[in-house]
C-alpha cells in the first residue's frame, strides 16, 4: 500500500492508544539524507525503530543505539472515542507495524512483551552507528551499491572487527532484536545486516496497525487536557496506572462533550 505523506499544513502523529511494545515504527524523514536512503533502498521509508512502550522507542541513530521519547501533545476526540497524539518531529510519513505473534491480548501482555524486548535491546545500547560499507550492503539484491559495500568492507580494517564491536543501523537493530526474542520476520533466513526498511514492509509477519499513525493539524493541548498529558508522561511505564489511561481519556472526552452540549 502506498504510504500517505503529509502536506505542509499537517504533522504526523502516533496514536498512543494503539501503539504497543514490540511494534515497529517506520519513518520517512524530511531531510535529503532520508530521501536518499529511501531511493537507494527503493522503499517509501528510510528509518525503523522498535517501541518498548507506547511513546518510547529504541533506534540506531548517528549517536548510536539510544532510547527516544515521543512526547504526548494532545488528546483528540475521534468518533465515539479518543486518541492520544504523540508527536514525531521532522517526519514526512510513517507506518506502524505489529508482528502477527503479538496481535493477541495486546493490552494484557504489553508489560511482558516490553520486558522481553527491553532485555534484548539493552545489549545494543551504546553501539555506534554502522559504517557506510555496511549501509550499502543493505541495498536491495542486485543493486550495484550492495556489491560496492561488500568491496569496501573487504578492504576495511573495521570489516574484520568482531560483531559486538561493529556498528549497527536502524533496520538491522530491528532484525537482530526480533531474532533475539525468537520471532521471525521472513520466511527465509535473512542476515540482519542485509535488512533495510523496505524489507520490513514486505515481511509476511508484520501487519500495519490501522490508525496507529495519523495526520492532523498541529495539535495544541487544551487547558482541560494539560493535567492529563503531564500525568501520562510521568506514568507511562507504571503497571498499576497504565490500564486506567484509556478509561480516564474517555471520561475526559465525555466531560468535554457535555460541556459543549451544555
Amino acid at each position: 500500500m502506498k504510504s500517505k505523506v503529509k502536506n505542509s499544513q499537517t504533522k504526523v502523529y502516533l496514536d498512543h492508544r494503539l501503539a504497543a511494545p514490540g511494534d515497529v515504527l517506520l519513518q520517512l524523514g524530511e531531510g535529503r539524507v532520508s530521501a536518499a536512503i529511501a531511493r537507494t533502498t527503493m522503499a517509501p521509508f528510510s528509518h525503523a525503530a522498535i517501541l518498548v512502550a507506547s511513546t518510547i522507542m529504541y533506534e540506531a541513530l548517528d549517536d548510536g543505539v539510544l532510547p527516544t521519547t515521543l512526547p504526548l501533545v494532545a488528546v483528540q476526540a475521534v468518533g465515539d472515542g479518543v486518541r492520544l497524539a504523540a508527536a514525531m518531529s521532522d517526519v514526512r510519513a510513517a507506518r506502524l507495524l505489529r508482528h502477527a505473534n503479538l496481535e493477541q491480548d495486546v493490552v494484557a501482555r504489553r508489560f511482558d512483551v516490553a520486558d522481553e524486548f527491553m532485555e534484548k535491546l539493552l545489549e545494543f545500547v551504546g553501539r555506534r552507528y554502522a559504517d557506510t560499507c555496511d549501509l550499502l550492503r543493505a541495498a536491495p539484491s542486485g543493486s550495484p551499491l550492495r556489491a560496492l559495500g561488500s568491496w569496501l568492507k573487504s578492504n576495511s580494517t573495521r570489516g574484520r572487527l568482531p560483531r559486538s564491536k561493529r556498528g549497527i543501523f536502524c533496520s538491522e537493530l530491528v532484525a537482530r532484536t526480533y531474532a533475539a526474542v525468537g520471532l521471525p520476520l521472513f520466511e527465509k533466513v535473512t542476515p540482519a545486516g542485509r535488512v533495510n526498511p523496505g524489507d520490513l514492509i514486505g515481511s509476511p509477519f508484520l501487519h500495519e496497525v490501522q490508525g496507529g499513525v495519523f495526520f492532523a493539524q498541529q495539535a495544541t493541548p487544551t487547558p482541560q487536557m494539560t493535567h492529563f498529558i503531564e500525568a501520562a508522561k510521568k506514568n507511562l511505564l507504571r503497571r498499576e496506572d497504565y490500564a486506567d489511561w484509556y478509561k480516564r481519556a474517555e471520561e475526559i472526552d465525555k466531560n468535554l462533550q457535555r460541556q459543549e452540549e451544555g
